[in-house]
């Protein structure tokens, strides 16, 4: 699956429209929808980054499609939380 395809799947398994996405982003609904189209525009690093954290998976994931879903915690953060 394709970018676009994966940020579908993701909107639908959480039930989410272009309209929470793009509150959720600060992204505009139009620039998310030339993202969704069928012919979609690839997006800049920054917004692949918006996406995924909104949806709560990885870049890659929404990039590649791969296994890896989450999003990778820095070593330094799982410690402060395991700590306490």
């Amino acid at each position: 699956m394709n970018f676009s395809e994966n940020v579908h799947f993701e909107m639908e398994c959480k039930g989410m429209i272009i309209k929470e996405l793009s509150q959720k982003t600060g992204i505009s609904e139009n620039t998310l929808k030339s993202y969704l189209k069928s012919n979609p525009v690839e997006p800049k690093a920054t917004n692949s980054v918006k996406i995924a954290r909104a949806l709560g998976v990885s870049v890659e994931y929404l990039v590649t499609g791969g296994t890896e879903k989450t999003p990778q915690i820095p070593a330094e953060t799982r410690f402060v939380a395991e700590t306490f």
